[in-house]
């Protein structure tokens, strides 16, 4: 009897690990492979003695993996990029600073205090101190960017036991002549909510969901052509609730968290932006570049003259370029955000244009 064991060559090649673009370079092939993704690669210093550990620091360093030894540096700690960390699908909320109210501007004199954590992210709770003036944190918006469309402002409050302490939130919406604001009064309560302001650019809509020890309030509404939301406010004791009017009565205080304004008339789950480098979403893997301020950011690498094929992966897509003339010094790709570089000198084939496509692809958002 004759037993068939099978073991052919596609078999053996699935058990092989995938290869890495080192592979390209042959023995004698000059260049660099820079990998922003790999933390072990970047130093905060050119002499790689301080290691990058966190989003948001500077990289002064990136060691080449392709074997060449040829690193990118930058000396000048004002054109260091940054390294920068956002989740798997890229970034939907347009609010910064998220997490800690750092940054946000205080109108009167807030106490602004950490409160624990609703939902599971980071709570701050302002209590209104100063009867003259409303207190608010108030974040400025680049009106740069935006589009017309429907937009969605979703944010958590702490539920209360007291019906004083009524949060309320506002957008200001500026056309370039004149400025409107709209929002909404949330009774910590009950959870009944009532908007504020007349919108006059088209449709809006509240709603509040029920989620045991938090209220999840989201306002949709639609912004016309011409306009931009300039401005996110929240106040701690704005207006008090009595049947479907509300007062301002300056006093109270409530625990907000997690506020997202997104583009689409659906909410959706939570990114927690700390900066523009450090942007994280639970349950999604993230992916890590080099975070370019398209001033004067660079990273440089020096190469003996000839001509290279250049290809790097940025949130655009993987670009592969042949026949770049290169000699001495030479800034790496800087779009915003760089995923990752190659640099070699020689035309690659088609079917090595393929793997380091989807290598690159791989690497992105």
């Amino acid at each position: 009897m004759r037993v068939s064991i099978g073991c052919g060559i596609a078999s053996v090649q699935s058990l092989r690990p995938a290869r890495t673009p080192r592979s390209l370079f042959r023995p004698g092939d000059l260049g660099v492979w820079l990998d922003p993704g790999d933390l072990a690669t970047l130093t905060q210093d050119p002499a790689g003695m301080v290691p990058v550990f966190a989003p948001g620091q500077a990289v002064g360093r990136i060691r080449d993996k392709s074997g060449n030894n040829i690193h990118a540096l930058q000396a000048s700690a004002d054109q260091r990029p940054l390294y920068a960390r956002r989740p798997l699908g890229g970034r939907r909320n347009l609010l910064v600073m998220t997490d800690n109210l750092i940054g946000w501007t205080p109108q009167g004199t807030p106490d602004t205090s950490a409160d624990g954590s609703l939902g599971g992210e980071p709570a701050f709770r302002l209590t209104d101190n100063n009867t003259a003036q409303w207190e608010a944190g108030i974040l400025t918006l680049p009106s740069s960017g935006q589009v017309a469309g429907v937009y969605t402002l979703s944010v958590r409050v702490k539920k209360e036991v007291s019906a004083l302490s009524a949060a309320s939130a506002r957008l200001n919406i500026f056309d370039g002549t004149s400025s409107q604001s709209a929002g909404f009064v949330l009774n910590t309560v009950t959870g009944a909510t009532m908007a504020t302001a007349s919108w006059i650019y088209g449709s809006r809509v509240i709603a509040v969901d029920d989620m045991q020890d938090y209220w999840q309030v989201k306002m949709t509404f639609t912004l016309d052509a011409g306009h931009a939301v300039t401005s996110f406010a929240i106040f701690p004791a704005h207006h008090a609730l009595s049947g479907s009017s509300s007062s301002a009565i300056n006093t109270g205080s409530n625990t907000w968290a997690a506020p997202q304004l997104e583009l689409g008339g659906v909410a959706t789950p939570y990114q927690r932006v700390t900066s523009a480098a450090d942007i994280t979403e639970a349950g999604q893997p993230h992916r890590f570049a080099l975070l370019n301020d398209q001033i004067n950011d660079a990273m440089l690498v020096t190469l003996p003259a000839g001509n290279y094929t250049v290809a790097s992966a940025t949130d655009a897509g993987v670009v592969i370029q042949a026949g770049q003339p290169i000699s001495g010094a030479f800034a790496i790709p800087g779009p915003a955000r760089l995923y990752a570089c190659l640099i070699i000198n020689r035309t690659l084939s088609a079917e090595e244009t393929a793997r380091l496509t989807a290598w690159f692809n791989a690497k992105r958002p």
